[in-house]
């Protein structure tokens, strides 16, 4: 969270737990991520010091270890299949996703919208997610077809909304079904 002090004169800023989501009597920790020091116990919230045109930069944390936050990494971020042959066929690949932080990443939500000959499957072990890519070829025509498939992602304390991956799905089909 960011906190600004747009005036001349030092601020003292009021942060109450229920204005970022929080339970209101909840006890957290608070990291200052430019000082690189923690402080909490505070309940129900606490006042920061800002300093005059700056601004605090915190960590809020349920727990007084403050785990690296998820930090995506994928080893691709295309899938290309090509149906050879003239008989309708289901064609798969994979998009892996690997979380480098040692925060907890919730599983994907692939969103809805994807093409009828695509489906999209998320399994998750451990600190690793991977995309199943399933294209069917039945009933298409000799040519290229091209998705673009997003799946979201909430921080894994509040459920709030943290980031969405997006990656491309790339199908040839040779010949018409």
């Amino acid at each position: 969270m960011l906190v600004f002090s747009q005036g001349k004169a030092p601020a003292e800023v009021r942060l109450d737990w229920p204005e970022i989501g929080m339970e209101a009597g909840a006890k957290s920790y608070v990291r200052d991520l430019w000082k690189h020091a923690a402080t909490g116990p505070h309940a129900g919230g606490m006042t920061v010091a800002v300093a005059p045109n700056d601004v605090a930069f915190l960590r809020v944390s349920e727990t007084e270890a403050f785990p690296t936050p998820p930090i995506i990494v994928a080893d691709s971020y295309r899938v290309a299949l090509r149906g050879d042959d003239t008989g309708p066929r289901t064609l798969a690949g994979t998009i892996t996703v690997r979380n480098r932080g040692t925060g907890e990443l919730p599983l994907w939500k692939v969103r809805g919208g994807l093409p009828s000959w695509l489906s999209v499957k998320v399994a998750k072990n451990g600190p690793v997610q991977v995309f199943t890519c399933a294209a069917s070829t039945a009933g298409l025509k000799k040519g290229f077809y091209h998705a673009i498939v997003r799946a979201d992602n909430v921080e894994p304390v509040s459920g709030k909304p943290l980031s969405a991956l997006y990656f491309d799905v790339d199908l040839e089909v040779a010949a018409d079904r």
